[in-house]
């Protein structure tokens, strides 16, 4: 369904944004109240604390939406904590790499705020990538652990370094939801996402919690986007594109739309 068609079903509240890639992301712009503004404070913080408060002005709005599954603030606040929760029993507090290797993309969205949370940083696998690209990446980026979903298993056993221990029941092991919160400072990594390689060998870009914290200000200042708004996330997860797209929606209280294949059906909009 292309862009026209989505604009005439839905009464011409699209706003079409075309970005470098030259790839249309669709937002349902409407006249919004305005979200939780941004203080000094949580510039000077990380993105948690600026998405529990999200989270608790808005726990019944739809913070990830995909064909399958829609997840309120609420939900993700829940998930997230007890994902956060497991990882620093597996990891403990000083910062360190997990690699993500996860079918669903709502389900990847909760397990990148996840591993921020916990105040560690991920590096997205894309599964379609060589196997053997894969493993030189894991190798890089020098994790001891490989969060997979129970489809990804399969390759995530052939493309395990060794010391990279892959873990698939990581949501399921703490009953432990209430807010889970850390001290993290604003430089603090969030993620590693490695170029292609066209040129030479795959480099890492990292990201931090500061840069992630003023792009997010910047759109709710300037484009005042809030919860009565949507944006389809179309950049992969190992595209340092996506985890801005990411947290400039759930640090503004809107919905992130996930998609599969490229495939989006108006009504999941």
């Amino acid at each position: 369904m292309d862009g026209e068609e989505l604009q005439s079903r839905k009464g011409g509240n699209f706003l079409f944004v075309m970005g470098k890639s030259n790839k249309t992301i669709w937002i349902r712009k409407k006249k919004t109240t305005k979200t939780i503004p941004f203080t000094d404070q949580d510039l000077s913080a990380s993105v948690v604390g600026h998405f529990m408060e999200i989270a608790r002005k808005f726990p019944n709005q739809v913070a990830i939406k995909s064909a399958h599954q829609s997840i309120t603030y609420l939900n993700l606040d829940q998930r997230s904590s007890r994902m956060a929760r497991f990882l620093v029993a597996s990891l403990g507090l000083t910062q360190q790499p997990v690699a993500l290797l996860i079918e669903d993309k709502a389900d990847m969205t909760v397990a990148i705020l996840a591993v921020i949370r916990a105040g560690h940083f991920y590096s997205a696998l894309r599964p379609t990538d060589p196997p053997a690209r894969l493993t030189n990446l894991l190798n890089d980026f020098g994790t001891s652990i490989l969060l997979v979903s129970e489809g990804m298993l399969p390759l995530a056993n052939e493309i395990a370094p060794a010391g990279c221990r892959v873990v698939t029941d990581f949501e399921a092991t703490d009953p432990d939801d209430s807010p889970f919160l850390i001290p993290i400072t604003p430089d603090s990594l969030t993620g590693i996402f490695y170029t292609s390689g066209s040129t030479g060998e795959p480099k890492g870009v990292p990201q931090s919690h500061q840069s992630l914290l003023l792009s997010a200000k910047l759109v709710g200042l300037y484009l005042r986007y809030g919860p009565e708004d949507r944006e389809l996330l179309m950049h992969p997860f190992s595209s340092a594109t996506s985890i801005s797209s990411i947290f400039n929606v759930l640090l503004n209280g809107y919905t992130l739309i996930v998609i599969v294949h490229g495939v989006c059906n108006a009504t999941i909009l």
